[in-house]
C-alpha cells in the first residue's frame, strides 16, 4: 500500500489516465503532486471533451485554472494552450463572454510570441469555437484560415480538420455558400480514408444543412439519418439531440401525422433541455415549436420564460434562439415583447442565422414580421424585401419562399396588392416544386384571407385600417382596437378580461387595497366624471397620448373606489382587479366598435352583434360577416 504520493513521473502518468477516464476530480486532487507544470498543462490541453456540448465541466475548469496559475510568465506554449483550453471549456457559459475574450487574447499573444505553430493553431481554434456573436463572423473566418495554415505547417491533420469545419460553417454564416460547399468537399476527401464515425457524422450533418438551404428536403432527411447513425457509432453524447433537430426542421416544411408527431416531440425535447441546461434559451425554441403545434398559451408562457435571459446575456445559441423568439412573439407575444426583440435583433440585421451547421434563414426575415405586428409597415416591407434578395442570392430556396409569404402580408398592409400577389405566386411555385406542404397549407390560408369574404383590421402607425368588403376606414388608435384585434384573431374562444386589459398579462391580485373615506371617494367620483368627458374628447380628436394618460388615471381611481366597497356598501365578492378589467375592456371595446360603426356601418353592426363582453370576452361571428379576419 502506498503511504505517500507517487514519484513525479508516475503522478503525471496517473493524472493523464484519470483525465482520460473522465475522473477529473480525482485527477485534480493528485495534480498538486506533479512537479512538471508544463507537462501537466500539455496533458490537460490535449484532454478530450467528456460532457455534452453545452455542459460546462466545472471540475475541469477549476483544474485548468489551478495549473494555469502555476505556470511562470515565460512558459509561453503551455500558457497559450491552457488559456485556449479554458476559453473553450467555458463556451457553454453565456455569462463568461468577456472572460473568454480575455483568455483568447492571452492565448493568441503567448502563442505568437512563442513562435510555436501548434500553440498558435490551438489558440486560433479556440477563437473559432468559443465566440459566436454574429458580428464576429469575419474574425472567426480569419482565425479558421490561420488555424488551417498553422496545422498544415506542423502536420496536425486533426486540428486542420477542426479548422476546415469551422471555416465551412462560418462561410455559410457570411452568405458565401458556394465557397462553403467547396470547403466541405475538401474536408470530406480528407476524412474518407480515416474511417472515423465522429468525422463522418460531421460530414453528413453539413451535407444535410446544405440540402436544407437549397430545398432538397429528401436529401436533408437522408443525410440527417446518416449523421445520427455515425454519431451513435462514435458514442457522441448529443447524438439523439442531433436527430431531433433534423426531424424537427423537416417537420417545419412537411405536413402529415409523422411531421405533426415530430413537432410535438421537438417541443417536448426543447422544454426538457430548458430544464436541464438553463441559460441557453431553449425556452425560446420551445415557444416557436409550440406555436406550430397550435398550443398558443403554452407558447406565450415559454416566451415569457425565455426573454429575461435572452435580453440580458449572449451565449452560443443566442442568435438562433432570438430568431425563434421573434417568430413566436410575432404570433403570440405582446407589443412590448415584439419591440424588445426587434431592438435586440436590429444590430444584426445583415446577418444570417446559424446554429453550428444548421442554417436558419436571415435576421431580416424575423425583423419584418415584428415590424408588421407593431404597425411599421414600411419597415416591414423594407426588411422582408431585402431578406428575399439576400436569400435568393445564395439559393436558400426554402427560406426565400417563407420570406415571400411574410413579404406578401406586409405588402397587403402597405396597400400594394399587385406586388403582394406576385410574391405569393413565386412562393407558391417554389413550395410546390420543393414539396413544402406545410408552407403551401399556410399559403392557401393567406390566399383565402385575401379573398372577397375576408375582412382585415391592421394597424398602421397610430391608426388602424379596416377593410370590410365595400367598406374601408382609417381609424384613430386606442386600446379598444388592440383588444378587438385579439378577439378577432381567436374567434369562438373565451378570453379573460384581465388578460385583454393587463399590459403584462399578469393575473389579478388576490385582495383589494385600503378602503377610502367618504370624502375621498366623492372626490374620486367627481374626477372620474371629468375624465370620461375628457376621454371622449381625446378619442374624437385622435389624441392617443392624452387618452392613454387619462385612462391610466381612471384605472387608478377606479381601483381605489372598488376597493372601498361593493354594491350597496357590502364587502366585494369579486376580485377587484378582475372587475376593474371587465369594466375597462367593456368600455374600450364599445368605443372601438362605435367608432367603426360611424364610418363603416355594416362592419360596425356585425361587430356589435358578434362581440360579447364581461369577465370573459368572446368574438362569435354573427351572420353577414366575413369568413375570416386578417389582423
Amino acid at each position: 500500500m502506498i503511504s505517500g504520493p507517487p514519484p513525479a513521473d508516475e503522478a503525471l502518468r496517473a493524472v493523464a489516465e484519470l483525465i482520460a477516464a473522465g475522473r477529473v476530480e480525482e485527477a485534480a486532487r493528485l495534480a498538486p503532486s506533479v512537479a512538471d507544470a508544463a507537462g501537466l498543462a500539455a496533458v490537460i490541453a490535449d484532454a478530450a471533451a467528456r460532457t455534452e456540448f453545452l455542459d460546462v465541466d466545472m471540475s475541469l475548469v477549476r483544474l485548468v485554472e489551478d495549473v494555469l496559475d502555476r505556470l511562470s510568465p515565460d512558459q509561453l506554449v503551455p500558457r497559450a494552450r491552457l488559456a485556449a483550453k479554458l476559453a473553450f471549456e467555458l463556451r457553454g457559459d453565456p455569462a463568461s463572454l468577456e472572460r473568454r475574450r480575455t483568455l483568447l487574447g492571452q492565448a493568441a499573444a503567448a502563442a505568437t510570441a512563442s513562435g510555436d505553430d501548434a500553440a498558435l493553431c490551438a489558440a486560433l481554434l479556440a477563437q473559432v469555437n468559443s465566440l459566436w456573436e454574429p458580428s464576429g463572423a469575419p474574425d472567426r473566418l480569419t482565425a479558421a484560415e490561420g488555424a488551417i495554415e498553422a496545422a498544415r505547417r506542423c502536420r496536425d491533420l486533426d486540428r486542420e480538420l477542426v479548422a476546415r469545419l469551422g471555416r465551412a460553417d462560418t462561410l455559410v454564416e457570411l452568405g458565401r455558400v458556394g465557397e462553403a460547399e467547396l470547403e466541405l468537399a475538401t474536408y470530406a476527401r480528407l476524412v474518407r480514408p480515416l474511417g472515423r464515425p465522429d468525422l463522418d457524422a460531421f460530414v453528413a450533418s453539413r451535407r444535410s444543412s446544405m440540402a436544407l438551404i437549397h430545398g432538397r428536403l429528401d436529401d436533408m432527411v437522408r443525410y440527417g439519418e446518416e449523421a445520427h447513425r455515425a454519431a451513435v457509432a462514435a458514442g457522441m453524447p448529443d447524438a439523439d439531440r442531433l436527430r431531433g433537430v433534423y426531424r424537427g426542421t423537416m417537420a417545419r416544411e412537411r405536413t402529415g401525422p409523422e411531421a405533426d408527431a415530430a413537432i410535438t416531440e421537438t417541443a417536448a425535447m426543447l422544454i426538457a433541455m430548458a430544464a436541464r441546461l438553463p441559460g441557453h434559451y431553449f425556452e425560446a425554441d420551445a415557444a416557436s415549436a409550440l406555436v406550430m403545434c397550435g398550443r398558443l398559451d403554452e407558447a406565450r408562457a415559454e416566451l415569457a420564460r425565455a426573454l429575461p435571459s435572452l435580453l440580458t446575456s449572449y451565449g452560443y445559441r443566442w442568435h438562433f434562439a432570438a430568431a425563434d423568439a421573434a417568430e413566436a412573439a410575432a404570433a403570440v407575444g405582446s407589443d412590448a415583447d415584439c419591440e424588445r426583440l426587434y431592438a435586440a435583433l436590429l444590430p444584426h440585421e445583415d446577418a444570417f442565422v446559424m446554429l453550428g451547421p444548421m442554417f436558419w434563414g436571415s435576421t431580416r426575415q424575423r425583423l419584418g414580421p415584428l415590424a408588421l405586428r407593431l404597425g411599421h409597415t414600411g419597415d416591414a416591407v423594407a426588411h422582408l424585401s431585402r431578406a428575399v434578395r439576400d436569400l435568393d442570392a445564395i439559393a436558400a430556396l426554402t427560406w426565400a419562399a417563407r420570406a415571400r409569404i411574410d413579404l406578401a402580408r406586409a405588402l397587403d398592409a402597405a396597400g400594394e396588392p399587385d406586388a403582394a400577389r406576385r410574391a405569393r405566386t413565386l412562393a407558391r411555385d417554389t413550395m410546390r416544386t420543393l414539396g413544402m406542404t406545410r408552407g403551401l397549407a399556410e399559403l392557401e390560408s393567406v390566399l383565402a384571407d385575401t379573398g372577397p369574404m375576408a375582412w382585415s383590421l391592421l394597424r398602421d402607425g397610430d391608426h388602424w385600417v379596416l377593410d370590410a368588403g365595400d367598406e374601408r376606414a382609417r381609424l384613430h388608435g386606442g386600446r379598444g382596437f388592440e383588444q378587438l384585434r385579439t378577439l378577432l384573431a381567436n374567434p369562438a374562444r373565451d378570453i379573460a378580461a384581465f388578460t385583454l386589459d393587463a399590459a403584462d398579462g399578469a393575473p389579478p391580485p388576490d385582495r383589494g387595497i385600503e378602503v377610502l373615506d367618504e370624502q375621498a371617494a366623492a372626490a374620486y367620483r367627481r374626477r372620474l366624471a371629468d375624465i370620461d368627458a375628457e376621454l371622449d374628447a381625446a378619442d374624437h380628436r385622435g389624441d392617443a397620448d392624452a387618452a392613454t394618460s387619462l385612462e391610466r388615471e381612471r384605472q387608478v381611481l377606479l381601483a381605489e373606489l372598488r376597493a372601498a366597497s361593493g354594491l350597496a356598501g357590502r364587502p366585494r365578492t369579486v376580485n377587484d382587479a378582475a372587475e376593474r378589467a371587465r369594466v375597462n375592456v367593456t368600455r374600450n371595446l364599445k368605443r372601438a366598435i362605435e367608432q367603426i360603426g360611424r364610418t363603416a356601418p355594416l362592419a360596425g353592426a356585425h361587430l356589435a352583434a358578434s362581440v360579447r363582453t364581461g369577465s370573459a370576452c368572446r368574438y362569435d361571428p354573427a351572420p353577414g360577416g366575413p369568413e375570416r379576419w386578417r389582423v
